[in-house]
């Protein structure tokens, strides 16, 4: 089992996602349930936030 950080779009919980196989792309986390609230996410949040981690990761690398 993976765990992956995440913030969830429907409890705002800063939560491990737990995935039952190594992610390696973003499909892999689709439907991956929120390990405090349960509800699985859906394709647009896990782009959403994936965007954002990568906004992030480039700004704190880059400058902005």
């Amino acid at each position: 089992m993976t765990k992956i950080p995440f913030t969830c779009p429907h409890c705002g919980s800063d939560i491990q996602l737990r995935v039952s196989t190594e992610a390696k792309t973003l499909d892999d986390l689709i439907g991956a349930p929120c390990a405090k609230c349960g509800q699985p996410l859906t394709e647009d949040e896990v782009k959403k936030q994936a965007m954002k981690i990568a906004e992030d990761t480039f700004k704190k690398h880059f400058g902005k």
